[in-house]
C-alpha cells in the first residue's frame, strides 16, 4: 500500500508529464485509455493534448498526425501490448534499425510493381468469387459480405505467402473454416480486455489448442491461426529442402513467395527462426485478410443505401469499358487495377469507403528521442505519443458531415487542389505505415468494380446500426461487437 501511495505521488507531482493536462486518475492509472470515447470526452474537457495514462500522451489534432508518426526515427512503444501477441513480427519490432531490417526482407513483395505483377492472380480469385455469388443469386440465398470478402482476401494473401491459397473460396462463404478470418475476429473480442496485462497473451499462446474447446473458446480461433502458420512453416521448409532450383515445383506453386523470401540465404540466421516463420505470417495473413474485407463490405453497404452514388459509379464504368454495349460479363474481361485506378469516381468511392470504415482504430504510440512541441506544450523525450485514426477520418473540420458517405467530397477537393488523401490515415504514415496499402487498393478496385458491373443487390436484415462504429475493440466495430452485412443478389447487370 505504501508503494502504491508513493508511486501515485510521484506520478502526480514529480513525473515528467505532471504538467500535461488531464484528470488525476489518468495520471496514476490506465483506466481511461481503455475506451476511445472517454478519450474523446477528455479532449473536450482538457484540450488537444491529454495525458491518458501515467506515461502516454494523446494528441487530437489531424494536422499533428504526421509529426507523431513520420518525424525522425520514431520507435514503437516497447510496452505496447501488441508486442506480446506478435513478438518477432515486423509489426511488433521496437527499434528503428531492427524494424528496417525485418521490413526490408518482405517489403519488395508489397511494392507497387510487385502488386501489378500480382494482378492476374487477384483477378482469378475475384472471378471465383463472382461464380460463387452467381450461385447465391440463382438460389436467392442471402450473402454475408464480410465473410465472402474474407474468403477472397485470405486466399489472395495466403497464395502470395505460401504459393498456394487456403481454399476458402472453395468452401461455403459463410462457413467457420476460414482460420485466419476467425482468428482475427476472436482476437478483437478479447484483446481489448487483456491489453493492461500483456503477459497474459504469452501465457495463453502456450496453452495447447486442443484444450480450448474449439469455437467455444474466445482464444481458440486465434491460436488455431498460429497453429496454421506453424504447420505451413514446417510444410514449406520440408518442400524447400527437397525441391530443386528453378521454376515452380510439381504442384505448380508460386516460386516467388513471401515465405521463401523469409528463409532466403541472404537473411540473417536469427531471422530464420521457427518463431519468426510463425509470427510474421500470422501478422501478414491477418492484416491482409480482415481489414480489406471489412472495407469492401462497408463500401457495398453504402452503395446499396445510396442508389444515386451507385448509378454514377456504374455510368463511369460502363462508359469506359463499354459494359452496356458489348454485353461481355465482367468475369470474362481482363481489366487491370491500373486501368481502374484512372477512374476518378471509382477512386473517390474507394477513398470514402476507407475513410468511413478505418478498420484499425487501435492507438499505436510512438517515442521521440527529442522533446516535441505542440503549441506551448513540451512533450518530454521518450514519451509515448499517439492519435487514433478515428479522430482524423471523422474530423468534421476536414470531412464535413463525417458520418455521411459522400464520394463527391474527394472529387470536389481535387478540383480545388486540396489534398484530402493526406488525411486518409487508415494505413498509417511514415516508415511504419501499412506494408499492404498497394495490395489493399488493388483488391478494392477489382472487387467494387466487379460487383457494380455484375449484380444488383439489396440489403437483407442489415441497417446503419450494423455498420456504424460505436465500440473500440482495437478494430472499429458496431454495437453488436462484430461486422455482418447481409445482402440478397436480385439480378445481373451488363
Amino acid at each position: 500500500m505504501a508503494w502504491l501511495t508513493a508511486r501515485s505521488i510521484y506520478r502526480l507531482w514529480f513525473h515528467p508529464l505532471r504538467k500535461i493536462p488531464g484528470p488525476k486518475l489518468a495520471a496514476i492509472t490506465h483506466l481511461y485509455e481503455l475506451y476511445l470515447w472517454e478519450i474523446e470526452r477528455l479532449h473536450e474537457e482538457y484540450g488537444p493534448v491529454v495525458r491518458i495514462n501515467p506515461r502516454e500522451v494523446h494528441i487530437k489534432d489531424s494536422e499533428f498526425f504526421h509529426v507523431i508518426y513520420a518525424g525522425g526515427k520514431r520507435d514503437r512503444d516497447p510496452k505496447s501490448f501488441i508486442n506480446e501477441l506478435l513478438l518477432t513480427s515486423v509489426t511488433a519490432t521496437i527499434g528503428h534499425d531492427y524494424h528496417k531490417l525485418r521490413r526490408h526482407i518482405i517489403s519488395g513483395f508489397f511494392s507497387k510493381l510487385s502488386v501489378i505483377r500480382l494482378d492476374e492472380m487477384i483477378r482469378d480469385k475475384v472471378r471465383i468469387l463472382l461464380g460463387r455469388l452467381e450461385q447465391a443469386r440463382i438460389s436467392r440465398t442471402p450473402v454475408e459480405l464480410h465473410s465472402a470478402f474474407n474468403a477472397l482476401t485470405s486466399d489472395i494473401i495466403s497464395e502470395y505467402m505460401y504459393g498456394e491459397s487456403l481454399g476458402n473460396l472453395d468452401s461455403d462463404l459463410a462457413s467457420s473454416s476460414n482460420t485466419v478470418a476467425h482468428g482475427a475476429v476472436s482476437a478483437i473480442q478479447w484483446l481489448h480486455y487483456v491489453r493492461l496485462f500483456p503477459p497474459v497473451l504469452r501465457l495463453v499462446r502456450a496453452v495447447p489448442t486442443h484444450l480450448l474447446r474449439g469455437d467455444q473458446s474466445l482464444v481458440g480461433p486465434l491460436l488455431r491461426a498460429f497453429q496454421l502458420t506453424r504447420h505451413k512453416a514446417l510444410e514449406c521448409l520440408a518442400g524447400a529442402a527437397t525441391s530443386t532450383s528453378g521454376s515452380s515445383d510439381e504442384h505448380g506453386k508460386r516460386e516467388k513467395t513471401i515465405f521463401r523470401a523469409m528463409v532466403a540465404d541472404n537473411v540473417p540466421p536469427e531471422e530464420r527462426s521457427f518463431e519468426r516463420l510463425t509470427m510474421e505470417p500470422v501478422a501478414i495473413l491477418s492484416a491482409g485478410t480482415d481489414t480489406t474485407a471489412r472495407t469492401a463490405a462497408v463500401a457495398l453497404f453504402h452503395l446499396a443505401r445510396h442508389p444515386a452514388i451507385l448509378k454514377t459509379l456504374r455510368t463511369e464504368l460502363f462508359e469506359v469499358f463499354a459494359v452496356s454495349v458489348d454485353k461481355v460479363p465482367w468475369s470474362q474481361r481482363d481489366v487491370s487495377a491500373g486501368q481502374l485506378e484512372k477512374l476518378p469516381y471509382l477512386t473517390a468511392v474507394i477513398q470514402e469507403s476507407i475513410r468511413v470504415t478505418h478498420p484499425v482504430i487501435m492507438r499505436s504510440p510512438r517515442l521521440a528521442a527529442e522533446p516535441v512541441m505542440y503549441q506551448d506544450i513540451v512533450i518530454p523525450p521518450g514519451t509515448p505519443m499517439s492519435q487514433s485514426v478515428h479522430f482524423i477520418c471523422m474530423d468534421p473540420k476536414i470531412f464535413p458531415s463525417p458520418e455521411a458517405f459522400n464520394p463527391d467530397r474527394w472529387i470536389e477537393a481535387a478540383a480545388k487542389g486540396v489534398n484530402l488523401t493526406k488525411y486518409l490515415a487508415a494505413f498509417g504514415t511514415g516508415h511504419r505505415s501499412c506494408l499492404g496499402i498497394h495490395l489493399a487498393y488493388a483488391e478494392l478496385y477489382h472487387v467494387i468494380a466487379a460487383f457494380a458491373c455484375s449484380f444488383d443487390w439489396e440489403l437483407h436484415e442489415t441497417g446503419l446500426e450494423d455498420v456504424r462504429t460505436t465500440r473500440d475493440f482495437q478494430l472499429a466495430v458496431p454495437e453488436s461487437g462484430s461486422l455482418a452485412i447481409k445482402i440478397v443478389l436480385t439480378g445481373t447487370v451488363g
